[in-house]
């Protein structure tokens, strides 16, 4: 698992430079695949608190079908707070809204959802 690590870390720095951020997420995705842990995993997610929602972020793209995960949009005691971003998306409640290469696959709907999520301007992530 150390020596993955070390793999993905010089593949990521000799690379950083010329590669697109797409191609920075293919390698980071092998590296998960390789050690045996997902991005989409609850257990070995680095983020997991055991509530709902806190693992997914990154590039998020909202779809009619096909989702990962059902989504309602609340105002008030939300599982999950967001934050739009256009770059460096790598922290719970940080969305990159892409349409196409994304992460997660989010529908929104206003009942039978997976979790519940709310916008906030500043310090996003589980509640």
């Amino acid at each position: 698992m150390k020596f993955l690590k070390i793999i993905v870390f010089v593949l990521f720095f000799s690379f950083f430079s010329s590669c697109t951020e797409e191609e920075i997420d293919a390698i980071i995705d092998i590296g998960e695949v390789l050690s045996g842990s997902t991005s989409r995993s609850n257990n070995n997610s680095l983020y997991n608190t055991g509530k709902k929602g806190c693992h997914v972020y990154g590039k998020i793209q909202f779809v009619e079908y096909g989702e990962d995960y059902k989504v309602k949009f609340v105002g008030v005691l939300a599982d999950l707070e967001i934050k739009y971003v256009d770059l460096f998306a790598d922290s719970p409640g940080e969305w990159d809204i892409v349409d196409y290469g994304a992460r997660y696959k989010i529908k929104i709907v206003d009942f039978g959802q997976d979790f519940t999520v709310k916008e906030v301007s500043i310090f996003p992530g589980c509640k």
